[in-house]
């Protein structure tokens, strides 16, 4: 990582307030998008601050990906439906070698990308595990999406909206229901990219 991280904290200060803008954008919010400039802080803002002060909680579980991680370590081609996945199936299968988790998130990868599962299956197999925590998913580097062909880019954003597209003020219901919440940083400059898609616009103007 180039950033700081949760075991960096002590060393990471000067955003106090940002970080408790974003804590308390958890009790009420499902989809949290971080724009900024390259080089900014976003990702050592989420990573050292905003999971850094959830952990205080005690309740949350936290996973992330990049969308540009590619599947096949032998390739530089993003597979962002694989990089979800292999985030998520540790968290639902607890018990498994290196080599079946990887067998699995190839599985879930596919089903990611041919609509055959959606992420609320996921999460609720997720929350059965965890019955009294709630996700944080972290979507590092979100700009990396518009790395893929166009196709790719929509039918992810779409598996992504689906889930998160009732981004409005949730209340205690968020609460009991331990709903899962999305981060994603962004670079600025690709602002454009995502405001063409109207499905990933209309997420991002309801923040």
């Amino acid at each position: 990582m180039d950033h700081f991280n949760p075991n960096d904290a002590q060393y990471f200060f000067g955003r106090d307030f940002f970080i408790e803008e974003l804590y308390q954008a958890t009790k009420n919010r499902n989809f949290i998008p971080i724009l900024g400039a390259s080089g900014s802080g976003k990702s050592s803002v989420v990573f050292a601050g905003l999971v850094t002060r959830l952990q205080e909680d005690g309740n949350w579980l936290f996973t992330y990906f990049r969308p540009g991680s590619a599947r096949d370590p032998f390739s530089t081609l993003p597979d962002p439906f694989y990089a979800l996945a292999e985030a998520l199936v540790p968290l639902y299968r607890l018990e498994i070698d290196s080599t079946n988790e990887i067998t699995q998130a190839v599985d879930l990868s596919d089903e990611f990308k041919n609509g055959n599962t959606s992420l609320s299956h996921v999460f609720s197999n997720i929350e059965r595990k965890h019955p009294k925590q709630r996700l944080l998913l972290i979507a590092d580097q979100f700009e990396e999406l518009y790395y893929c062909d166009l196709d790719t880019q929509h039918k992810f954003l779409d598996l992504l909206t689906s889930n998160f597209s009732q981004n409005k003020n949730l209340g205690l219901f968020s609460i009991y229901k331990l709903s899962p919440v999305l981060v994603i940083t962004m670079r600025t400059d690709f602002l454009g990219n995502a405001l063409s898609y109207p499905n990933f616009a209309d997420l991002l103007r309801k923040k």
